[in-house]
């Protein structure tokens, strides 16, 4: 799981503009609290979480399984779109980004 990869990306990277974003299609039948407490059982740390109800992401960047993740730099441009990453590739593509 990439949970606390992103975790950790968001703790190092935040206040250089770094921002990971969790997003869910469905809010938990308990409620997004759920899903919360999940991530930070998994060692995910604080990010941001959004539900996309309506499916608009998932369709605007192909999103296929879960745990897929899209890298966007600071101009709106995808430069990675795939399979979760470790936290060291991640890094990689935040610095070249």
């Amino acid at each position: 799981m990439a949970a606390p990869a992103l975790g950790e990306l968001q703790a190092i990277f935040g206040e250089q503009g770094v921002e990971v974003l969790a997003i869910d299609i469905q809010p938990a039948r308990d409620g997004m609290n759920s899903w919360i407490d999940y991530w930070h059982s998994k060692k995910g740390g604080n990010v941001t979480w959004a539900i996309d109800g309506s499916g608009t992401l998932i369709r605007k960047y192909g999103i296929t399984v879960l745990g897929q993740t899209v890298v966007i730099d600071r101009t709106g441009n995808v430069v990675y779109n795939g399979r979760a990453l470790n936290y060291e590739s991640l890094v990689q593509l935040v610095e070249e980004s």
